[in-house]
């Protein structure tokens, strides 16, 4: 079936490690703000609806968390926040009204992604668009509806209007599965310093044409713990100072790290 690598990894690929949590009571900090409960409330009471999953998730990208509605949108999400080519997103933005024959309307995006090239898409995520149908086999009018009002949403707004399904990121099933590892080093690192690794990790790859492995950052005392140089090199690969292979193998200690150019 479609992402049946990722549906794994969710279930335990990694032996125990948490992809994405909610942390724990020891490490706690502060508590959810409001509006972050008001959401997990509000997808809770649609999940009874739509039987779909749930995910509390923390983006390294944006230092924030977010609730998602469904395993499509945390697929989604974990594609966005590693993509070389996003500048910034944002999960569930603002809604926007629309006004049509006389009728005020009112129309929200699963996600606003804008790029490096300075376009932005206001994107619609599901599992399938397959258009939902009654029993006499007739398509129901709000999902033509739903479809007007944000194709009209994004044009105002200046951007492009996208709708993505799980089939669309399947090729990428590689680079999903590394970015929930790679997001696992970030989000347990989120509170801690990592100006130092990431200087040094910088300065070992001066010369490097070929790369250097991961594992040998690692064993660098110098440069700061194992785990803290992973995560200081997933958060440069982030900003666009080192590059790594996500897309066609398994982030492990094998792989290089490159400085970019």
């Amino acid at each position: 079936m479609v992402f049946a690598q990722e549906k794994a990894a969710v279930g335990g690929l990694f032996e125990g490690e948490l992809v994405v949590a909610t942390p724990t009571c020891k490490d706690r900090g502060q508590a959810p703000s409001s509006k972050l409960r008001a959401a997990l409330f509000t997808a809770c009471k649609q999940r009874a609806e739509h039987a779909s999953n749930i995910w509390l998730v923390y983006s390294a990208r944006n230092d924030r968390q977010w609730i998602l509605r469904s395993d499509a949108e945390y697929l989604h999400f974990l594609y966005l926040e590693f993509s070389e080519h996003v500048v910034n997103f944002q999960i569930e933005p603002e809604a926007v009204l629309l006004a049509i024959d006389g009728e005020r309307h009112r129309t929200q995006f699963d996600a606003l992604v804008r790029f490096d090239d300075g376009h932005i898409e206001c994107r619609e995520v599901k599992r399938t668009f397959d258009p939902p149908v009654n029993l006499l086999g007739e398509v129901d009018p709000r999902y033509a509806l739903q479809h007007d009002l944000q194709v009209k949403a994004a044009s105002h707004m200046g951007a492009h209007y996208v709708r993505i399904c799980t089939a669309d990121l399947e090729p990428h099933t590689q680079r999903i599965i590394n970015s929930m590892r790679m997001l696992r080093f970030l989000s347990a690192a989120r509170r801690m310093p990592l100006g130092d690794s990431k200087n040094g990790v910088l300065a070992r790859l001066i010369g490097s044409n070929n790369g250097v492995p991961l594992v040998e950052l690692m064993a660098l005392p110098e440069i700061g713990h194992s785990a803290l140089v992973s995560a200081a090199v997933f958060s440069l690969y982030q900003q666009k100072k080192v590059h790594l292979d996500i897309d066609s193998a398994p982030i492990s200690e094998r792989t290089l790290v490159r400085a970019r150019k």
